[in-house]
């Protein structure tokens, strides 16, 4: 495995690695084959390493100092919204949106070739709309369930820090339960009724979930398909076209 592809999120830090002459082996870009470790622990030694082991590293980062480091070596790539190929931004500002949330539609677009709405559940909870004809639009971010629940425990008495669990009721009759039941059945509400507002621009739109925060939501969701993977096969196609 001679390639590096690296998502650098403001929690954890997925990369994958993948080889030069097997790039379009989707067997590769496996959920099982992702590695992740804290952002907070990528340290610039571990980069130096990366950039010294493989040909080429393909990055998407949302943490400007990390994002930094990788300049120096002429085998890293690092995307962002100057140098994204294959699709277009229609956006004011452009250089505010995240690499993740283009990377991520450039992979959807590639694959079905159709207007695709992108719901990314990680840090932030995002939607990103990418038309017929490859445009990025922009989109919707709203806070990811483990902030919502790090804000009720921060800013009140007597709620506790929550993890998000199935449960089968709104009705909760602990303030634990209650919590629980808010973050769930109210994640669920509010992603499928934004794709229903998406649905509305676009009635044939291709919904595409990604991101580890909506396993435990996938199935009261009203998504076509669900791709954990999604920001590598972009990085991979980027990777492809570069190259070819």
């Amino acid at each position: 495995m001679d390639i590096l592809l690296i998502d650098i999120g403001n929690s954890n830090t997925d990369f994958i690695e993948i080889n030069s002459k097997m790039t379009n082996n989707d067997s590769l870009i496996s959920p099982n084959n992702i590695k992740s470790i804290p952002t907070d622990s990528l340290t610039i030694s571990q980069i130096d390493i990366w950039a010294k082991t493989y040909k080429q590293i393909v990055i998407t980062s949302v943490v400007p100092f990390l994002s930094e480091k990788f300049k120096p070596h002429s085998n890293c790539l690092l995307i962002s919204h100057e140098n994204i190929p294959l699709i277009t931004l229609n956006l004011k500002m452009p250089s505010q949106v995240g690499a993740d949330r283009i990377v991520a539609s450039l992979a959807a677009y590639h694959q079905y070739k159709k207007p695709c709405l992108i719901v990314d559940s990680g840090t932030a909870l995002t939607f990103c709309l990418i038309d017929e004809k490859g445009i990025y639009q922009g989109g919707t971010i709203f806070p990811g369930m483990k902030i919502s629940s790090k804000a009720l425990n921060l800013y009140t008495a007597k709620i506790p820090l929550i993890h998000v669990n199935k449960t089968k009721t709104i009705i909760g009759k602990t303030t634990k339960e209650a919590v629980e039941n808010g973050l769930y059945w109210g994640y669920i509400h509010l992603i499928n009724g934004f794709i229903k507002s998406y649905k509305n621009i676009h009635p044939n739109i291709q919904i595409i979930g990604t991101g580890n925060g909506l396993s435990i939501l996938l199935d009261q969701l009203d998504i076509d398909e669900y791709d954990p993977a999604l920001i590598f096969k972009g990085l991979r196609t980027i990777y492809s076209h570069i190259n070819s």
